[in-house]
């Protein structure tokens, strides 16, 4: 329950007065409760929800009162209304309680956002401190991808020649002899289950002039692939070159033909043909770190 008081010094008047009838403040009557604006005709604070009592209304309270509607004549009247008076309280030395809104309640909305966004702060934490962690004490994982994969480079003495090129970090690498010729073979290390998925390149010290090597590139059909095509016009150590590229048995193989004297260097590379476009971009980059010392 909450009745109509004056705003100023919280004593209880009518909810139609407009004057209070103790301090003489021309007042719109509020909530005893939580201090809304009240209004005539109000049963109830549209705030709080408070019934409205304003029985105990102060003495003396001013009251408006609306002027009498025109009768129905028509004819003009001249209406007078009696200017107000503010009474003075028979009892001056009555003591008067005066109660006032309570405290403000958070709102719940607030505080649901509030615990939301302490959460969230608590969750950034604890993620920065565990990738933190993994950056110091987990395993280290090397880039898989042709642009990530770190090339070492090493230097070969092949069938008399000497060269230097980029070898895949970790990547096997092995002498062999190729029937008359000298070469060196670079495996990549086998992984679980995909054994037969590797790729591979190798050196070759050829015999074939590079004018050779063109013609018989262009004239090879594979047997059981596709011919890609054929570059030209390259250079790899300001030494003339060609790629030529193609499929056979289910593997993508590249060679890179490089002019030696009456010779080439044959770079080799193969991948199997679901590997194709990273082993393609990792084959330029190994090519194209190829220089004779």
């Amino acid at each position: 329950m909450t009745s109509p008081v004056c705003p100023a010094c919280r004593a209880t008047i009518a909810l139609q007065a407009h004057v209070c009838s103790r301090c003489g403040l021309a007042v719109r009557p509020t909530c005893s409760n939580c201090g809304e604006p009240l209004e005539v005709r109000m049963h109830a604070c549209p705030r709080c929800w408070e019934v409205i009592d304003d029985s105990m209304a102060f003495e003396g309270s001013v009251i408006y009162e609306e002027p009498a509607p025109l009768p129905p004549s028509g004819r003009e009247q001249t209406v007078a209304i009696a200017t107000p008076v503010v009474a003075p309280p028979e009892h001056a030395d009555v003591q008067y309680s005066y109660s006032y809104p309570p405290a403000p309640v958070r709102s719940p909305t607030g505080i649901r956002f509030g615990r939301l966004v302490a959460i969230g702060l608590v969750a950034g934490l604890l993620l920065a401190i565990g990738l933190v962690a993994v950056e110091f004490f987990g395993p280290r994982l090397r880039g898989t991808l042709p642009d990530q994969v770190e090339l070492e480079r090493q230097t070969f003495d092949v069938g008399g020649e000497s060269f230097g090129i980029g070898v895949p970090r970790d990547w096997e690498v092995r002498s062999e002899q190729l029937g008359s010729l000298s070469a060196v073979r670079v495996l990549e290390p086998a992984t679980a289950g995909d054994s037969a998925g590797l790729r591979e390149f190798q050196i070759v010290i050829d015999k074939r002039a590079i004018t050779n090597a063109r013609v018989r590139a262009a004239r090879r059909v594979p047997a059981t692939g596709i011919e890609i095509g054929i570059v030209d016009g390259l250079e790899l150590d300001g030494r003339k070159a060609f790629r030529h590229m193609y499929t056979e048995d289910g593997k993508y193989r590249e060679q890179w033909w490089i002019a030696r004297g009456s010779g080439t260097y044959r770079l080799e590379f193969s991948a199997p043909e679901s590997r194709r476009e990273e082993a393609a971009i990792l084959n330029v980059r190994i090519a194209r770190s190829f220089d004779v010392l």
